[in-house]
């Protein structure tokens, strides 16, 4: 059990029977399996069965101040390796709408990708509904890596990951 624990966001199934609270929460030292005191991600899903809701699991993540990030959010297209496909996937953590591209940060696992798509009006004019980009949303990018920084991505297309 956490110490203490703080709210992030409550993410909710489209109908209502499931939910999930992502917690950022503070665990004591444990001397007896030398853990120090430690910041750590949670999420806990519950599930809504006869009326009444219950714990269905829990799930620790990652440390925050523990993420791989990009070194930069430099936007190039000739950083495209355009010799390789490739898809990925995980929960929005911000989006960046700019003159000449979309920035989207996404989190999988213990990492932050950064994911280069084109700018706003030419996703709308691709049936991307933009506020499907939002953040704590699951999402999935399909589209070619940067040549050197895995933690970037160039993305041709995507799609929301539905509940």
């Amino acid at each position: 059990m956490p110490e203490s624990y703080e709210v992030q966001h409550i993410a909710w199934s489209k109908r209502g029977e499931r939910a999930t609270l992502y917690l950022l929460s503070k665990f004591s030292a444990m001397p007896e399996i030398n853990r120090p005191t430690v910041r750590m991600e949670e999420a806990v899903y519950f599930i809504r069965e006869k009326g009444a809701w219950k714990i269905e699991s829990t799930t620790l993540l990652v440390d925050p101040d523990t993420i791989k990030r990009p070194q930069d959010l430099t936007f190039n297209r000739e950083d495209v390796d355009r010799e390789r496909d490739a898809d990925i996937s995980g929960r929005i953590v911000r989006t960046e709408f700019m003159k000449d591209h979309t920035l989207v940060i996404v989190r999988v696992l213990d990492e932050e990708h950064a994911v280069f798509l084109p700018p706003a009006e030419v996703l709308l004019e691709a049936g991307m509904p933009l506020d499907d980009l939002t953040p704590w949303f699951l999402y999935e990018f399909w589209g070619n890596p940067h040549k050197s920084d895995r933690l970037k991505f160039f993305g041709n297309g995507g799609r929301k990951v539905d509940d």
